[in-house]
């Protein structure tokens, strides 16, 4: 029997791509499942890769395509509470955790290879002490996006490796444009969310990470100064200089898009938006330093089931799912020979290296959350201080 080619399905119900029974099929050694979903990218990318597969090792895979990733999140969730999961399915990296206490999820075999396949700050996201919990497919990682125009209206050279928070903060207050009788509305300078991997990027360069891995590390005597450092000057920026938007209108680089804030600190999902303005002159730097280089990357990719009964083989359809990212506007973390980069993704993939994964803790989505709300809060006060910022938090995560 020919397999069918994936099309994008119109009604509610997923697309299976089935094959014949491998007991029927001569040189079938057995039959492996995965889940996927369709828009960005059409089903035609993952039925060449499972094709691929399928010829080199003589399974046949049963391809299961949502029209939506709504409705793969939907059917996925049902599958997980009644654990009859595919061998193969897509998640966050900042799910592996939850998923590997309630044992859904088997460890995937890592090759020598595997090193050179993928980007090592991206492998990260997925491995827990020596086991790994999936291979990543994408990856996003905070930033520092400038428009070229407001450096060279100011006469100032474009961020670099070399800039530091003093360095940030001065130019900010060099390019700020006030509201005039011809422009009513103010040219920002930065683009600064409050969030809480913002929070964690700036602890982190002042030698204080929110966590270490699987333990939090708010407002321990270690800890705690850099904290206060990093809570005191993305509150300063927010609230005593008048050159950034409030939170929460700054929200990961719309205003800077729109030509409304000369930089903006935000992930590599805004490149596909910025290359549809061609108007707009721009470039990516990384994060400013202070005492290190630090910024947060998040990763998706793709895991084996626990319940699998050929995870090793599970691990290499995974392995090869991995090599097409499922969403254009996060960058592929498969790093093969002939990858074609241009300078501003280069920049992504370079502050990789020494980027770090969100906690490896099962409550940690749910907990940044709760966090991101409070964040808010508390910036909007008359006088919010960094260190009721800190008890408060330690208090949830205890």
């Amino acid at each position: 029997m020919t397999m069918r080619g994936p099309v994008l399905d119109k009604t509610s119900s997923p697309l299976t791509v089935d094959a014949e029974s491998p007991a029927l099929v001569p040189g079938s050694v057995g039959k492996l499942s995965a889940w996927i979903f369709t828009g960005e990218i059409p089903g035609a990318a993952w039925e060449r890769i499972v094709r691929e597969f399928e010829k080199s090792s003589g399974y046949r895979v049963q391809l299961t395509v949502y029209d939506s990733e709504e409705k793969y999140r939907e059917s996925l969730r049902v599958a997980l509470a009644e654990r009859r999961l595919p061998d193969v399915f897509l998640i966050e990296s900042t799910e592996a955790e939850a998923l590997k206490q309630a044992g859904q999820i088997a460890p995937v075999e890592v090759t020598p290879g595997d090193a050179a396949e993928w980007v090592p700050g991206v492998l990260a996201t997925f491995q827990r002490g020596d086991k790994t919990l999936g291979f990543p497919s994408e990856f996003t990682l905070l930033s520092l996006y400038y428009n070229t125009a407001s450096f060279d209206r100011v006469g100032v050279a474009y961020p670099d490796v070399h800039w530091t928070w003093e360095t940030l903060l001065g130019i900010s207050q060099a390019i700020y444009r006030a509201p005039s009788n011809d422009q009513g509305e103010p040219l920002y300078s930065l683009e600064l969310p409050l969030r809480f991997d913002v929070w964690q990027a700036f602890a982190a360069q002042a030698g204080g990470s929110l966590y270490d891995g699987t333990s939090w590390q708010v407002g321990t005597p270690k800890t705690l100064a850099a904290q206060v450092k990093s809570l005191t000057y993305l509150r300063d920026f927010l609230k005593r200089y008048v050159i950034v938007p409030r939170p929460p209108s700054a929200v990961s680089g719309k205003l800077f898009v729109q030509g409304r804030a000369s930089m903006a600190i935000a992930g590599a999902e805004l490149l596909r938006e910025l290359r549809s303005r061609p108007d707009l002159r721009w470039g990516v730097a990384p994060l400013p330093k202070d005492e290190n280089r630090s910024t947060v990357v998040k990763a998706r990719g793709w895991t084996v089931s626990a319940q699998c009964t050929s995870p090793k083989d599970a691990a290499r359809l995974a392995r090869a799912l991995a090599t097409q990212p499922s969403r254009s506007n996060w960058l592929s973390a498969h790093a093969g020979p002939g990858a074609s980069r241009s300078t501003a993704e280069q920049v992504f993939y370079s502050a990789a290296a020494y980027a770090q994964p969100l906690p490896f803790i099962a409550t940690a989505p749910e907990l940044e959350r709760i966090i991101n709300e409070e964040l808010l809060r508390w910036i909007n006060q008359d006088n919010p201080s960094p260190e009721a910022m800190i008890e408060w938090s330690q208090k949830l995560l205890k």
